[in-house]
């Protein structure tokens, strides 16, 4: 259908590019589409991508560097790249890809683009001077990136995209509304759990703005109280990150037997499964794919009332949602859940079905796939 029209799609990272775009990726190399990825080098991804031939370029793109001269090393990588290329389309996914490739696509006469907006980070997190002026810069970066002519911005919650609107980031006309790329309800089915202990799992990069400080909170509060559970992190830290929790007060959590690390995993079906409670008192997301898969393997959710968490999560249904910032309403909503194993399964079961309803990968498939077609259609 699209034979000769190649497409870019830029990330911040190549694992998430694996669990988050790579279904939607084979689907435009289905329709004739020529894909190429742009992220950092990794190498288990990297092969995956070479198995499905799809075309790659390195870009020295990190999550949240700030250092001036590797962020002007980064837009010159990716000015040649696509200055070189010359992509008919660019999908650009997350802050810096938008930011940066939005100016270029705009310098270079690229002829369409698409802007996935996943989440505003610590700059929308944190207040201080800093983030409150570099907030000011950023606001007229995407002012620029996301009003090219043929441009479609994609929002994943509510409160980011009035949150665009109100400050007159970007044309009404030109957003629409997809909420998370979704799961597959076929892999992500629920298991038997042979875990004996009930496990508590924080499946989350380990940084404040996830709520990691919170979680150990709750975790010291619970055990003192004698409270029969297991508080797990699954995942790594972060050093690039502003709120990086330092890997020594992990390992004294660890060695108090408050918590247990098990790292980063590969395959979160599995680890998921393993979980009985799942707990995300994170400060503010797009809409985080591990509650989607979570509530698929029909399993109850603790996270916050906050943009991108209560998309997924309806209070009392399947799932409990706390005030962000607050570990003494986190710790009793856990220790609800923890007694409460009717109330755990009904909160399983229900989120199993709101998954199945408005969260399937193939759901995330078509509607972007629609994105793509309809700037395509104005160029062509």
């Amino acid at each position: 259908m699209y034979k000769n029209l190649k497409i870019f799609i830029i990330l911040n990272d190549l694992p998430f590019f694996i669990s988050h775009r790579l279904p939607l990726a084979l689907e435009a190399k289905k329709r004739g589409l020529d894909v190429h990825v742009l992220a950092p080098y990794h190498k288990k991804s990297f092969d995956i991508i070479n198995e499905y031939d799809l075309k790659f370029h390195h870009i020295p793109l990190k999550r949240s560097g700030r250092n001036p001269i590797s962020e002007l090393k980064l837009f010159i990588a990716m000015w040649k790249v696509i200055s070189k290329n010359k992509p008919n389309l660019i999908h650009f996914v997350s802050m810096k890809p938008v930011l940066y490739g939005g100016i270029i696509a705009r310098l270079l006469n690229i002829q369409g683009t698409v802007n996935a907006v996943t989440g505003l980070g610590f700059l929308f997190v944190t207040s201080n001077f800093f983030t409150r002026i570099l907030r000011i810069f950023v606001f007229i970066i995407y002012r620029f990136s996301l009003n090219h002519k043929n441009s479609i911005s994609i929002f994943q919650n509510n409160d980011d995209l009035r949150l665009f609107l109100d400050r007159n980031l970007v044309e009404k006309r030109k957003t629409i509304m997809i909420k998370g790329c979704g799961v597959d309800i076929e892999e992500f089915r629920p298991k038997s759990n042979l875990m004996d202990n009930t496990i508590v799992m924080f499946p989350a990069r380990i940084i404040g703005d996830k709520g990691a400080n919170e979680f150990f909170d709750a975790a010291i509060r619970l055990k003192e109280e004698g409270i029969a559970a297991k508080f797990v992190l699954v995942g790594k830290t972060d050093p690039d990150n502003p709120t990086n929790i330092d890997k020594k007060k992990i390992k004294k959590l660890v060695e108090k037997d408050i918590i247990e690390w098990w790292g980063f995993s590969e395959n979160m079906n599995e680890t998921l499964s393993k979980a009985t409670i799942v707990c995300l008192p994170s400060y503010r997301e797009g809409l985080p794919k591990v509650l989607i898969e979570s509530a698929a393997l029909e399993k109850p959710i603790v996270t916050t009332d906050v943009p991108g968490c209560r998309e997924i999560v309806i209070n009392e249904k399947n799932g409990l949602l706390v005030p962000v910032k607050d570990s003494i309403n986190l710790s009793l909503a856990l220790k609800k859940l923890i007694q409460n194993k009717d109330m755990q399964k009904n909160m399983g079961l229900n989120g199993r079905k709101l998954v199945v309803k408005n969260f399937t990968t193939q759901d995330f498939i078509f509607r972007s796939m629609n994105v793509y077609e309809t700037i395509l259609k104005k160029i062509y």
